[in-house]
């Protein structure tokens, strides 16, 4: 390979003109990539899941991503090109003894990349009607594939032996990336729900849910053209492209939730069941297949934390796909974050908010702000106005601010997602108003406490910032936190509580969290 490598790097290698040739290698392929064009080179490997040993094999794995590709991306797969030898050249598409065989693509632009356009602030508007077309194309797409009945593919006993997989090749994770008790309560409740939803799995097969789909359907393979271009999906082994068409659908779904995008993944979601009939028990299913391709994801950057330069890379990102893996577990929830000023309350909230995708309604963001005009309005130097008990923080305002952030989270109860709310919550009377509340909206609901020593408080109240906008918002100092230490209420021992010490690691208490969590309120029902 490495004498054909050499030359499919040279420009005058390629029938088209080109002013440069870029090269991309996976653990599958070689990809080299001119002006206008992309030649994909599958690589002389036998894989568990991969098989292209021979010249036979390697051409009709290219001839197979041409025809499944043509699907959704009619406009990019052009043909499988023959690489020939003529005496010591290789050439592309000529007369000479054939020696490999590549893939033929159109190259898309970069800028109109789904992941590009994701992480620019200024695509974030024009994205919603995107999305909304995104979901109408892959129902389109899935309502013209074929459905596949038992004797071709057996969906339940194909899923149940890659979770098993999945199990086995993670099992040796260490704590850092997932606690072993959220392992295996996430094990015993994704292998508790397939045997207990067998008869589902066998209904929705029988009723034409499972089809041949794409596989690898995330955004870095979604190009926003006109038309859109949906590519790469897997040619290579068909068990990793049939199933269940949510199966399918929750892998673009999870990727938007993991790039911090809940809000597409939900316009997506809308867009594609107006589109077509999802069919029975479809939002638990979701969620279940949600799962399981976030564990998926996880489980490629464990794998790599040892085979690249990036490991600190690879073990951030599995950790943060085995949180998401767990929040799917979880049903929607009310979590009020409390604790005493300085306790880190704030900071544990916003940690567990983005592991959970949840969101998060603070109080020092809702509470009224001063007069921005006042002279001290930013150095909070007005002791009237923001003493303890007193001004903006009188009894009544504070329930005020209380009533609104419970306001906030009913407008938002019908989105479906995790609400925290961020507040000390040291009166049973402030509490009070958020119990009503999960008992009139059936919302499961949790005490986050957020504990820690008081000499590390005062340390930490003592270098807050004096510009609040650099203090999360939080205008407390340290005579508040003495004054509010001793009219602090207990919490009840009948309500759900979970007792967090702040002064250990975040990373820790996020994982300590989402074990408790699962604990206490773990289902895929």
């Amino acid at each position: 390979m490495s004498e054909l490598h050499q030359t499919l790097s040279r420009c005058d290698a390629y029938p088209d003109a080109t002013s440069r040739v870029e090269h991309i290698e996976t653990h599958i392929s070689h990809l080299y990539l001119t002006d206008s064009l992309v030649y994909k080179i599958k690589k002389k490997v036998n894989f568990e899941f991969c098989n292209f040993t021979s010249l036979d094999r390697r051409r009709f794995y290219c001839e197979e991503e041409i025809r499944l590709n043509r699907r959704l991306a009619p406009d990019c797969y052009l043909g499988v090109s023959k690489i020939v030898r003529q005496g010591d050249r290789f050439l592309i598409d000529q007369p000479g003894e054939i020696c490999e065989y590549a893939v033929r693509m159109r190259r898309l632009p970069q800028t109109k990349m789904l992941t590009r356009q994701l992480d620019a602030a200024g695509h974030r508007k024009t994205l919603l009607p995107k999305i909304e077309k995104l979901g109408r194309l892959l129902a389109h797409f899935h309502n013209q594939a074929p459905h596949l009945d038992k004797e071709s593919h057996n969906d339940q006993h194909t899923l149940l032996f890659y979770w098993q997989q999945n199990f086995d090749q993670t099992r040796n994770c260490p704590a850092t990336l997932i606690r072993p008790a959220t392992f295996n309560a996430l094990e015993q409740m994704v292998m508790g729900f397939i045997h207990e939803n067998s008869e589902l799995f066998r209904q929705r097969q029988k009723l034409g849910y499972v089809r041949d789909g794409h596989g690898d359907l995330h955004s870095e393979h979604i190009c926003l053209t006109e038309p859109m271009q949906i590519f790469d999906c897997i040619e290579f082994n068909p068990d990793l492209r049939y199933g269940d068409i949510l199966n399918d659908f929750a892998f673009l779904y999870m990727d938007l939730e993991f790039r911090g995008r809940p809000d597409l993944a939900q316009r997506l979601w809308q867009s594609y069941r107006n589109n077509i009939e999802t069919g029975p028990q479809a939002q638990s299913l979701l969620r279940f297949y949600c799962l399981y391709r976030a564990w998926v994801r996880a489980k490629v950057h464990f794998f790599q934390i040892n085979a690249t330069a990036e490991a600190a890379e690879h073990q951030r990102q599995a950790r943060e796909y085995f949180r998401l893996a767990g929040s799917y577990a979880l049903p929607q929830m009310l979590l009020l974050c409390c604790g005493l000023i300085g306790s880190g309350k704030t900071t544990l909230a916003r940690d567990l908010g983005r592991a959970l995708r949840a969101k998060v309604i603070s109080s020092d963001l809702v509470r009224p702000k001063k007069d921005p005009l006042a002279d001290n309005a930013i150095d909070g130097a007005d002791e009237a106005d923001t003493a303890y008990g007193r001004g903006r923080y009188n009894q009544k305002e504070r329930l005020a601010v209380y009533r609104k952030m419970a306001e906030q989270v009913e407008s938002r109860v019908a989105e479906g997602r995790t609400l925290i709310v961020d507040a000390t919550f040291e009166t049973q009377q402030m509490r009070a108003v958020f119990l009503e509340l999960a008992r009139r909206m059936k919302i499961p609901y949790a005490y986050i406490e957020a504990a820690c020593d008081p000499a590390r408080i005062r340390q930490r109240l003592l270098q807050r910032p004096p510009d609040p906008r650099k203090s999360g918002g939080s205008e407390a100092r340290l005579c508040h936190f003495e004054q509010q230490r001793q009219r602090f209420e207990p919490l009840l021992s009948e309500h759900c509580r979970i007792r967090v010490d702040t002064g250990q690691p975040r990373e820790y208490n996020v994982d300590f969290l989402l074990d408790k969590l699962l604990e206490a309120r773990g289902t895929l029902s």
